[in-house]
């Protein structure tokens, strides 16, 4: 598949910067959403947005602590970058979530995309150090040996078609929607339009640009 660029990144404000990660925030993300649908429509090419959630994120934050949560976070950005294609765009929307957003990659590609990046999360050795060890100097984070991780990633998907009109809100409704699905039935990845996916309580959560999770 050929990628297209749309064009050099828009500069982020702080006002759509996440101060955790440096990652653009929800107000960044639906800033590129909106550049992106109107690309995606004059060019006839494909569009796609995954939603990508840290399974258990609040319990582990409670058992290892605010330390360990936040190099989580930024140790999962940065492996979401490196793992981007230079068009993507790789944003923080919630306290454990994160969205990509993908020019030119159809349902295909974007479900492929995310089953990528579900299993090298579950292989990505961290090396998490939780708080509660910090101030006696311990060793890193130890994972059982039966484990590579303990973190997995739920993602929800959905796809633009070429030509096809369309808009953030809805798009993002439907990404939520199928993100849902996936935490409910347990599914590392689940695209809106399956069977059971609809947009009963899709909200995107949001993060303040300037606090912490």
């Amino acid at each position: 598949m050929t990628v297209e660029s749309g064009g050099p990144a828009p500069v982020l404000s702080l006002e759509t910067v996440d101060a955790l990660t440096r990652l653009p925030n929800r107000e960044g993300l639906i800033a590129r959403l909106d550049d992106e649908i109107a690309r995606s429509e004059r060019y006839r090419r494909p569009l796609s947005l995954l939603l990508a959630d840290v399974d258990g994120f609040a319990v582990f934050e409670g058992g290892h602590g605010s330390v360990a949560a936040d190099t989580l976070l930024q140790r999962l950005s940065l492996l979401l970058l490196s793992a981007a294609r230079d068009a993507d765009v790789v944003a923080r929307v919630g306290p454990g979530e994160f969205a990509l957003l993908l020019p030119d990659a159809d349902a295909a590609d974007a479900r492929a995309a995310a089953e990528r990046l579900c299993a090298e999360v579950a292989a990505a050795d961290l090396g998490l150090i939780s708080s509660k060890e910090q101030d006696a100097a311990v060793a890193p984070f130890v994972v059982a040996a039966s484990s590579p991780s303990p973190i997995r990633m739920r993602v929800g998907l959905t796809t633009l078609g070429p030509g096809r009109p369309g808009e953030s809100a809805a798009l993002l409704d439907q990404v939520v929607a199928a993100l849902h699905r996936a935490r409910a039935e347990r599914n590392p990845v689940c695209a809106f339009g399956e069977e059971g996916v609809d947009l009963s309580g899709a909200v995107l959560p949001s993060v303040s640009p300037d606090t912490a999770p």
